[in-house]
């Protein structure tokens, strides 16, 4: 998938003609673990990339997997998980109205979404 340029050129302005980058962002924490997903792409869902961290949590960031995914930008939902067990964490990332939330390596995480179009 395409990365955005570096730099303000990077940011589609309104009526310039460009197409706009259309980024989703994900954070949650429990305590000591982080959690965060981002879409990012010129089309909807995007290019997923998934990081995290914690003391007893391997630290794998920008993992390439497959996800199944549900995404609806007008409705606020989301919802991402991998499609196989591969013995990196397992998440459930859910975002559907006020509720935003993951399940991360057997623990839920509460987190806020951000839908910005730049």
């Amino acid at each position: 998938m395409e990365s955005p340029p570096a730099g303000p050129t990077g940011v589609g302005a309104r009526g310039s003609g460009r197409r706009q980058w259309r980024p989703f962002y994900f954070e949650a924490q429990h305590g000591e673990i982080f959690f965060t997903l981002m879409m990012l792409g010129r089309e909807d869902p995007g290019e997923v990339n998934v990081s995290w961290k914690g003391p007893s949590i391997a630290e794998v960031p920008n993992v390439r997997r497959r996800y199944y995914i549900e995404f609806n930008r007008a409705k606020r939902r989301a919802y991402v998980r991998p499609l196989t067990r591969d013995g990196l964490p397992w998440f459930e990332m859910d975002v559907s109205g006020g509720r935003r939330n993951v399940l991360f390596a057997g623990q839920r995480l509460q987190g806020t979404a951000d839908w910005t179009i730049q």
